[in-house]
């Protein structure tokens, strides 16, 4: 008896890992997704932080080279205008107004050393004031970084002490009197030219935008895990259709041993078919000379002598030349499908063209039936071995 096939569990083993492939597929396309959305909102925020930078170094360019200059040859030789004349100053209370605008953006210019205490360097800018200082080649730093509680897009470049500016922050005797009245002596001063006076940060949110990103990638899960159930759905109706119902009937004709022809058969149908018939002659092999005698033409089958995959081998009598024959039976239920049938044909072929001791000769082909010599009665081991092993018949073999 063989075993009932469980179309449950084929059905189920083959949903679960479909489901199991969508899936992967789902996470992996949202989490390509979600880093392609964060490399594009970093690229972004590095694009912005760099016109930031650029724009404040223009406000300072402009304060150095044109308005300072103008002012200093109206006034008094000592005289230092803070909120005109001091690049820093300036550049600070523009981006200021900046960032009431722009909540979330900052720029600040830091130092270990500066004249305003509200410009001292927090813990974060100090660690990028020592990795400058570690190696002077270095020009930029960017990361993200949680500022004040918030998630921001940091850009971090140094900035070294001019000429032009040791007006002020040299030597403290020297300083404008405006300096030492409005910031005092503590701090600023006793710079050199080249030294690393402080750092400059551009800080970008990048929170809410990390949060959309995040927001869109389970979306783009979602979706793509509805379209797997649809799929899965449409793949459970095709593989039950084309699949399942068609084992389901083997399975059956293996235990009813089913047969007969039946209209629009496909190759599942034949397989099923071949497979019945199969099981129907290996039945009837087992069985063997308590079956009657079957005639075929002229011919009448006699037990079976061996059994292959599109034939088998029977004794037989040629009752028509009172001779015993070897009869090779093509299944003919099987040679429905023409693959099937073209190896039968070309098995035929060989067997007529081939010329050997130990196997038979053919006599008469009759379109799936080859009536063979009796087989002999020496095999092809103990012909090698025996001393008729000429070396003509060795030629021929070989």
């Amino acid at each position: 008896m063989i075993p009932r096939f469980n179309d449950n569990n084929l059905r189920l083993r083959f949903l679960i890992r479909a489901a199991l492939l969508l899936a992967c597929c789902g996470f992996l396309g949202a989490t390509l997704y979600y880093f392609h959305l964060r490399a594009m909102l970093v690229r972004d925020a590095l694009d912005t932080s760099e016109i930031i930078l650029l724009e404040v170094e223009s406000i300072r360019q402009y304060v150095r080279d044109e308005l300072r200059p103008a002012i200093s040859g109206r006034e008094p030789a000592d005289t230092f205008i803070i909120e005109a004349m001091s690049s820093t100053y300036v550049s600070l209370s523009i981006m200021r107004r900046f960032g009431d605008k722009m909540p979330g953006y900052s720029f600040r210019r830091a130092s270990l050393n500066p004249l305003n205490p509200e410009n001292r360097a927090d813990d974060f800018e100090e660690e990028m004031f020592s990795w400058f200082e570690e190696d002077p080649s270095r020009t930029i730093w960017r990361g993200i970084v949680e500022r004040n509680g918030r998630l921001s897009f940091v850009t971090v470049v140094p900035d070294y002490m001019e000429k032009g500016c040791l007006r002020c922050h040299g030597d403290v005797n020297r300083a404008p009197a405006e300096i030492i009245r409005r910031y005092g002596t503590g701090g600023g001063y006793r710079f050199r030219e080249g030294d690393l006076a402080g750092v400059d940060s551009v800080a970008i949110p990048v929170a809410r935008a990390f949060a959309r990103i995040r927001r869109n990638s389970m979306l783009v899960f979602v979706v793509i895990m509805a379209g797997a159930v649809l799929l899965l759905y449409l793949f459970n109706r095709l593989f039950n259709s084309l699949v399942i119902r068609r084992l389901v009937r083997v399975s059956r004709a293996l235990d009813n041993g089913e047969s007969g022809p039946q209209p629009g058969l496909d190759e599942l149908d034949l397989l099923r078919r071949s497979v019945a018939v199969l099981s129907h002659y290996v039945q009837a092999a087992r069985k063997g000379a308590g079956l009657l005698p079957n005639f075929i033409d002229s011919c009448r089958i006699g037990p079976p002598v061996l059994g292959g995959t599109f034939s088998w081998i029977h004794s037989g009598y040629d009752l028509k030349h009172g001779q015993e024959v070897t009869l090779k039976i093509g299944l003919e239920e099987i040679l429905i499908n023409p693959l099937y049938s073209a190896c039968l044909r070309s098995e035929f072929r060989l067997f007529s063209g081939f010329r050997h001791p130990c196997v038979p000769a053919v006599r008469e082909e009759r379109h799936t039936l080859l009536i063979l010599e009796p087989l002999p009665e020496t095999d092809l081991g103990r012909w090698i071995e025996s001393d008729s092993n000429t070396a003509r018949n060795r030629k021929i073999i070989l």
